[in-house]
């Protein structure tokens, strides 16, 4: 017990501030046990709860980052028809990555769905709409929002290569406004 406590204190110490920000203690501490041990690969692990407004959950998705992972799950989700309202993802340095959502939807995709996603290919889709700012170490864009903006924008950064450390992503209305850690 011990160990297990002390691996869950360690991850959350190393945890992008962006990311240790936003989330309560109970959030971190749930994503920390999805965490612990870290997945296999081609493990994803889910947890959902009620979110704190009516009408949302909470997606959790734990699983060996990879490129481009947060395009192939955020393309699971579009396909299903399930609205991102919020997004916070983190990686560490031991291939751990958490994506963290809030979701409205009527449901949500089981964890073999996620797994399955990790073979998919990535396919560009248009988003002429969407202004980029570069930055030295993150990215901020800025759209209109739709179904789908999250997918084509982070399908957009894994063929180019882009290695996404951390992002939040946030609507207001009707406006998306992300910002993605980049790589180093």
């Amino acid at each position: 017990m011990i160990g297990l406590r002390r691996r869950k204190v360690d991850r959350l110490a190393t945890a992008p501030d962006g990311y240790a920000r936003v989330h309560s203690r109970a959030d971190l501490l749930r994503h920390a046990a999805l965490l612990d041990p870290l997945p296999r690969p081609r493990e994803v692990r889910v947890a959902t709860t009620p979110g704190r407004v009516p009408g949302t959950w909470n997606l959790d998705l734990a699983a060996r980052d990879q490129p481009g992972l947060l395009a192939r799950f955020t393309g699971v989700l579009a396909a299903h028809g399930v609205d991102v309202v919020q997004a916070v993802v983190a990686t560490w340095d031991d291939g751990a990555a958490l994506q963290a959502f809030v979701v409205r939807g009527a449901t949500v995709p089981e964890a073999r769905e996620f797994e399955r996603a990790l073979d998919r290919r990535l396919l560009p889709q248009p988003i002429d709409d969407a202004t980029f700012t570069y930055h030295d170490t993150w990215c901020e864009v800025t759209a209109p929002d739709r179904p789908g903006l999250l997918h084509a924008i982070t399908v957009a950064f894994a063929l180019a290569g882009v290695d996404i450390h951390a992002a939040s992503v946030t609507t207001v209305d009707g406006l998306a406004t992300d910002r993605f850690d980049l790589g180093r």
